[in-house]
């Protein structure tokens, strides 16, 4: 069973006990609650024992309730321990339990149907275009998101995977934590292993002035891209950082670090008539059918699609002087499309995952590695290889 929480200390206030916070808990605002008589017998004998009927019999014993009783006194033994874990008063395993809130809304996004649970408050402008007209509850959604005020509980066994000044992200067994240190309202979201159920926790704080709820609907779309990707990997589907263009029915994706110039390089094929942005700065890819799924999540490029277009290719950018294609290997194809995925790498399953995916990308379709100026030559010299590929017939494989 659970144990008592280090992070409390019993207090007796003028003749009235009290569980009270500190260290830890008083960072994560935890309450300070009055405990009666029976609460404070189970909360402090409760790393004696392994089960809760150990602790349930103790209690009866040391209180001597009698056999006629025991219904009434199980009852009360229930609802005491359901408090204790409301109130994050007990440490264990985070239960598989997440905060009921009213449905809103279903969105469709890659073929998975998502629920979004919460206030329309806070439902996201970017997941309007992929909004269906499905009543909720016709089917089964492939993830269910429940935004909410709730306090997440503690989880002080979990284990930290990756840790920076934008992202933490803990293994608690069946769930994935994770926290946005540079959010000022979301203040966690948990999410199944398999990614099918999101709670998404946000400040209880007043949000009366529009200034502060677009900014609340901005961290909650953006942290709720991650926990999409997870679903997303279980479908065998996977996102490539890059910037999607429409051309002659296939989507090319231009992909390079951040600040190379990859947005620089479709704007080029946009001014010159060539073709059109789908995302500019994320793309879907879908092993089964090696096609790119119009997702919200652009970056700052504010171009989205909700199509699903053939994938054509992969173009592997880099600075240069002069424009030129620089012949690539086979193996430095597969890792530096793998190094350019933004899907979660936090296990080594997930690793394999990736690098399998990015493999059979590599065998399915093109991949050229691109020395590119800003200057219009630099379109003309990679449209023409892409016709080229096309016109060879290879486009047809």
């Amino acid at each position: 069973m659970e144990k008592k929480s280090p992070r409390y200390s019993i207090a007796r206030l003028a003749g009235r006990d009290y569980l009270l916070p500190f260290g830890q808990g008083i960072v994560d605002q935890q309450g300070a609650y009055e405990v009666n008589d029976t609460a404070l017998f189970l909360w402090s004998h409760a790393d004696d024992f392994e089960k809760p009927e150990d602790l349930f019999r103790a209690w009866v014993q040391h209180d001597r309730i009698p056999p006629e009783q025991l219904d009434e006194a199980r009852a009360d033994f229930e609802a005491c321990m359901r408090s204790f874990e409301r109130c994050h008063l007990l440490d264990g395993p985070a239960p598989l339990r997440f905060p009921a809130e009213p449905h809103y809304k279903r969105v469709k996004i890659a073929h998975l149907a998502i629920d979004f649970q919460g206030s329309p408050n806070f439902f996201p402008a970017g997941y309007i275009p992929f909004a269906t007209p499905d009543p909720l509850g016709k089917g089964t959604a492939d993830q269910t998101v429940t935004v909410t005020l709730a306090l997440p509980r503690p989880c002080p066994g979990a284990r930290v995977l990756l840790e920076n000044d934008q992202l933490a992200v803990l293994d608690e067994g069946d769930l994935w934590r994770l926290a946005y240190p540079g959010f000022r309202h979301v203040r966690l979201v948990r999410v199944t292993k398999d990614g099918s159920r999101v709670a998404l926790h946000v400040s209880p704080v007043c949000h009366d002035d529009e200034d502060g709820m677009e900014r609340l609907r901005f961290e909650v779309f953006h942290a709720l891209r991650l926990p999409f990707l997870v679903r997303a990997e279980q479908e065998r589907m996977y996102a490539l950082h890059s910037c999607s263009l429409l051309y002659r029915g296939k989507a090319w994706l231009v992909s390079a670090p951040s600040g190379t110039g990859k947005s620089t390089h479709a704007r080029l094929w946009e001014t010159l008539g060539y073709a059109t942005v789908l995302n500019g700065d994320l793309n879907l890819i879908r092993a089964d059918t090696m096609s790119v799924c119009g997702i919200p999540w652009c970056g700052t490029s504010g171009i989205a699609t909700t199509q699903e277009v053939p994938l054509g290719g992969v173009i592997l950018l880099t600075r240069g002087k002069t424009d030129r294609l620089i012949p690539i290997r086979e193996d430095q194809k597969q890792l530096r499309t793998m190094q350019r995925l933004i899907s979660p790498l936090w296990t080594e399953q997930m690793l394999r995952d990736c690098v399998g995916f990015s493999q059979e990308l590599a065998q399915r379709v093109p991949v050229w590695s691109l020395s590119a100026t800003t200057r219009p030559t630099a379109a003309r010299l990679m449209r023409d290889a892409v016709d080229s590929w096309l016109d060879d017939g290879e486009g047809a494989r």
